[in-house]
Parts: C-alpha cells; sequence; structure tokens
C-alpha cells in the first residue's frame, strides 16, 4: 500500500531585507517513518550548472511541533538533512535561515526594498514526497505585494500560495515589492502580466503590451495552436542598473534587464527577444522537453545532448518571432543572423566539439567559460540557433515553401508533449524529415553530431540572400586575435593559433606596451592602428605573472577580426524573393 503524502506547510517571513535572510519554517507529518528526511535542489532547472543552493541554509533547528521539546538533526549529504523524532512526536517542525542576496534570475534576492526568490532557493522538500502538497504563507512588509504564477490568497497581513507538489513550487517564483509597475492585458484570450520591480521611474515603452501580444501570438502559431497551454502568465521583471538574463517557467518567467536600456531602440528591441525567448519556452522545455528532463533530478546533473533544440531552437525563434510580429525590421533581422554567423566563424571550438557534445556538456562546460573556451568548445544557443536555421531554409527549399521547421516543430509537439512523454534525436529527425517529405536524418546528424561548419553562403543563396566578409572600416585596428579583460589590457582569452598565441602571448598576460608605445585600456587600439601593420612584426612589452617579459607578434590583417553582412542580392529571382518572403514577410515590416 502507497504510504499517505504528509502535508507540508512553510511560512516565509520577508519583512527584515537588512540582513538579506529569509526566515522560513516547515510544519511536516511524521507519519510512519522513523526519520524525516529534507533535502534542497543543487540547480535551479533551465540553468545547467550545480549551484549548490544550500550552501546558504543556516540556522537549523527542529522541534515537536506539539509541545515544543528539540528534536535532533544531522546531515547525510551535502544537501540533504534527517531529522529523528522521538515516537510520541505527530509532526515536525523546521526553522532554517537562507541568505539571499545575489539579484540573478536562477537565485533568490532579499532587500529593504524586495523579495526575490525561485522555490529552488528556499524550500527543504521531503525526499520521499515529491507530489506532496503544499501551503507557503508569506509575511510581507506593510503595502508590498506579491507576485506568483502559484495560487494565492489574503491570509491576515500576508500571503498563502498553495502548490501542488515539489515540481510545481519548484517552478513558480515569486516577487514581492512596495511599488510595482504592473501592466495586465490579455493575448489569445487568456490574462497575462508584466510585473517591473526597480524601474525607478524610467518609463517603459508605450508599445510593449501590443508588441508582446503579437509575439506570444507568432509563438503559438509555430506550434499550430489556436489557444495558450496555460490559464495565466507572468513576466516577471528585475530592474537593475546593469545585468541582462532570462528564466523560464510553465507559467512565468523572470526576465533581468538593465532598467535604462528600455529608453532606446535597441534596448528595447533586445528586450523584447528576451520576452520571445523566455516566452517560447512555454511550448519548447517547459513542455515539449528531451526524454533525459521529462522528471527533473533536482539533486544531480541532468544529461541530455539535445540542448541544442531546447536551447538552439528557442535561440533561432525569438529574434524570427520578433520579425514577424514586426517588431524587428528585415534589415536588422538580417544583421542579427549575420552577426551569429561571424560569431561562430570566429570560434574554432565548433570544429573539435561538437552541439551534441555542447549540450552534454553544458554543467561543465558553457557556464564555465574560462581562457580556452572559444577554443574548445561552441555555444549551443548560437550555434544551435544556426543549425536551426540551416534546418528551417533546407525544408523551405525542399518543399518551394510549403514548409518549414514550423510543421517540425508542430509535429513534434503532437508527437510527444501531447501524448505525455519527451523526445528523442530521432523523434526530432523524423519531425524535420516529414516536414521536408524527405529524410534529412544525415543532414541534421552534420549538423549536429560533427564538427559544426555550415556553408552559409550556400544555404542562404536560394532565398535571394548574400552573405559576405564585411569590410573593415579604416579605423579598423590590425588583428591578434584576443580578448581584454573588461577595463583592462590584460588577455582574456585568446584564439588558437591566433598572432598573439603564435607569438608567445597567452591568457593572463597584461599588455604594457606595443611598438614601445605604453598602452592603457582606453589607448589599447589606439596604440595598435598607429604601430601596428599587417604581416610586419610588432614587440609586445608585457607583465607575466611577476615577470615582464617582451614578445614579438605578427599582427594579422584587419579584416581577420571577422564579421559579416547579409543583404538581398540585386538580381534576386522572383522565386528567390517569394521563398525569402515565405521566411521573413514582407520586406517593410510594421513601423522602422
Amino acid at each position: 500500500m502507497r504510504r499517505p503524502l504528509p502535508s507540508l506547510h512553510y511560512v516565509v517571513d520577508a519583512r527584515d531585507g537588512r540582513e538579506h535572510r529569509f526566515r522560513v519554517s516547515l510544519e511536516i507529518d511524521r507519519g510512519a517513518r522513523n526519520a524525516v528526511d529534507l533535502f534542497l535542489p543543487v540547480w535551479t532547472p533551465g540553468s545547467y550548472l550545480i549551484r549548490e543552493h544550500q550552501r546558504h541554509v543556516g540556522g537549523v533547528r527542529a522541534r515537536d511541533a506539539a509541545n515544543g521539546a528539540p528534536i535532533a538533526w544531522h546531515k547525510t549529504a551535502k544537501n540533504r538533512y534527517r531529522f529523528e523524532p522521538p515516537p510520541g512526536c505527530t509532526r515536525l517542525h523546521v526553522d532554517y535561515e537562507v541568505f539571499a542576496h545575489e539579484l540573478t534570475v536562477r537565485t533568490a534576492d532579499l532587500t529593504e526594498e524586495h523579495a526575490f526568490w525561485n522555490g529552488v532557493n528556499l524550500f527543504l522538500w521531503p525526499t520521499d514526497a515529491r507530489d506532496a502538497e503544499a501551503t507557503v504563507d508569506v509575511l510581507l512588509p506593510a503595502g508590498w505585494r506579491l507576485f506568483s504564477a502559484l495560487p494565492a490568497t489574503r491570509e491576515g497581513s500576508g500571503v498563502r500560495l498553495t502548490a501542488r507538489g515539489l515540481d510545481q513550487l519548484a517552478d513558480s517564483p515569486a516577487l514581492a515589492c512596495a511599488d510595482p509597475v504592473v501592466f495586465e492585458f490579455e493575448a489569445m484570450g487568456k490574462p497575462h502580466r508584466f510585473v517591473f520591480d526597480g524601474m525607478a521611474g524610467v518609463e517603459l515603452p508605450a508599445d510593449l503590451v501590443g508588441d508582446t501580444r503579437a509575439v506570444i501570438e507568432q509563438a503559438a502559431r509555430v506550434f499550430g495552436l489556436s489557444s495558450l497551454p496555460y490559464d495565466r502568465y507572468d513576466f516577471l521583471v528585475l530592474a537593475a542598473d546593469k545585468g541582462h538574463g532570462g528564466l523560464e517557467h510553465a507559467d512565468s518567467s523572470v526576465l533581468l534587464v538593465p532598467r535604462t536600456g528600455l529608453a532606446t531602440t535597441k534596448g528595447y528591441r533586445d528586450f523584447l527577444g528576451l520576452v520571445a525567448h523566455e516566452h517560447f519556452h512555454v511550448f519548447n522545455v517547459k513542455r515539449m522537453r528531451p526524454a533525459e528532463l521529462w522528471q527533473v533530478d533536482y539533486g544531480a546533473e541532468n544529461h541530455t545532448t539535445l540542448l541544442w533544440v531546447a536551447e538552439g531552437f528557442t535561440a533561432y525563434y525569438d529574434d524570427l518571432l520578433c520579425r514577424r510580429a514586426g517588431v524587428l525590421p528585415v534589415a536588422r533581422y538580417l544583421q542579427i543572423v549575420a552577426d551569429n554567423i561571424a560569431d561562430a566563424l570566429r570560434t574554432p571550438g565548433r570544429l573539435v566539439h561538437s552541439l551534441a557534445q555542447a549540450s552534454y556538456d553544458a554543467w561543465i562546460k558553457f557556464y564555465r567559460p574560462d581562457e580556452d573556451s572559444k577554443n574548445s568548445s561552441q555555444s549551443y544557443y548560437v550555434d544551435g540557433g544556426l543549425a536551426a536555421m540551416c534546418i528551417d531554409l533546407e525544408i523551405r527549399r525542399r518543399t518551394d515553401g510549403r514548409r518549414s521547421l514550423d510543421d517540425a516543430m508542430a509535429h513534434l509537439w503532437r508527437s510527444t508533449w501531447c501524448v505525455g512523454r519527451g523526445f528523442t534525436e530521432a523523434d526530432v529527425v523524423e519531425a524535420i524529415s516529414i516536414a521536408a517529405d524527405a529524410d534529412l536524418g544525415s543532414f541534421v546528424r552534420a549538423l549536429v553530431d560533427g564538427p559544426f561548419d555550415p556553408d552559409f553562403a550556400a544555404a542562404l543563396r536560394p532565398f535571394g540572400l548574400v552573405l559576405a566578409a564585411a569590410e573593415p572600416s579604416a579605423e579598423t585596428p590590425p588583428f591578434l586575435g584576443i580578448q581584454l579583460q573588461s577595463g583592462t589590457t590584460t588577455i582574456q582569452s585568446a584564439l588558437r593559433d591566433g598572432p598573439a598565441v603564435r607569438g608567445g602571448l597567452s591568457a593572463g598576460d597584461e599588455i604594457l606596451a606595443l611598438g614601445g608605445l605604453r598602452v592603457g585600456a582606453s589607448t589599447f587600439d589606439d596604440v595598435l592602428r598607429a604601430v601596428g601593420r599587417a604581416g610586419k612584426p610588432l614587440t609586445a612589452l608585457v607583465a607575466r605573472r611577476g615577470r615582464v617579459i617582451t614578445r614579438e607578434v605578427i599582427p594579422g590583417a584587419p579584416s581577420q577580426r571577422g564579421g559579416c553582412t547579409l543583404e538581398v542580392a540585386p538580381d534576386s529571382t522572383p522565386r528567390q524573393d517569394a521563398l525569402r518572403r515565405g521566411w521573413l514577410g514582407a520586406d517593410q515590416p510594421r513601423r522602422e
């Protein structure tokens, strides 16, 4: 007989943000257990890195909920706590604190201005009761409002949230503050909300709601849906002086943005791209997802070779949805594609580390970049998005524009999520092949299982588009193949077989002078432009681990810095025009 699930009741006290500590308590039925084992997730789903959230837990105390008698506990693993109530104890009460002072979309932050958390940061959970129902009473400073996708009711001076198990609680972040900027609107008949925290008086663009509604409608159209797969949806926006990122959830998303950036055209378009990306995850990742992620293991890495689909395809669609919604002009969209191609071509790691491997190794590579990352790995976001583009263009070319990657996504949705299972690589290949009316298995596997080196120019040519190397300006300095640490002249990374590496420079070297002239962070390019010549030796004075040494490098031509342009061919044929417009829509967007 299955053991009855315990009832869980949490209290989260967020009334004092001065020390950045949530005070949390949990009461749980002991049931027939000799001991009660609680754990905290070690990672935040959607962000593939073991983050050891338990390092912020402290002040753990336990007692009998009935008489207050103290109860012993000890840790059985880095993120597991065992409580051993005496025989007469029927309900356990646990108090603990969680330090929260990290403003990212995947962590928790408590200040005198706001409270924000992900469920994985805050809630110790019984190891044997994943599906137990929980209530969470949140205590807030007077005048604060709480926003979460969880059902909420007022309880005295606080708010009570309810969750149908660990998965829902972990997947429902919460934001509370005194002066949010809130926009409520409908899209496809469902209520949506923008909740902006920290805008500090910066005005939001007037087109925000209309543009977002259009993006949401375009996302649903990809999957052939006439309704959205949720009852309501929240965009929780953390506005700060800097930072950019997002994290998807089934019924909400969290977005971190620089508040002043929203006042510029580029910043606003970048924000809408982020909105499009995280909302598209409603379909791709939070519902339709790789089989390995069908049921999350919160205590360990969840490896899959398919993040190029989960994240890469989403990265392809985010800007494309903005284009279809009329937010991005055609010329701007094409430049984004060109920039992504240039970024891929400047990454030697794509030739030694496949997209499938990059997906599997996300836990040890993507979220832990180092000086050799560009040489030894690639991004399943950027390059996965380019792979999706190549697949989309191939389907469109083969079917004369009658079908696209949209048809493959819709088929994958119906054949996996709608029947209650995760997808495999075979499912992805099958969906793509059905859409193309041809077996594209070898085409897809060539993109993702080996060196990533598609012929982008050939893929784009049937659409009347010309991909070319960008001509450097007269102000472009010679090429060294290095990236400097921000605000310094210290090499952060150096490209494999680039001029700097061939000349004996490496990451960590601080460049003091070039050609006998002192350099600084603000003058580096000016000096390099003045004394450096492509193909001619240049003396570099560097500091390396406390020693000053001299090296001789031979800069490359400015054109080696990379850069691409993507433009409509002047002699584009009517068929090419039709294919391009089927992909990108009319050449004139809703507004320029």
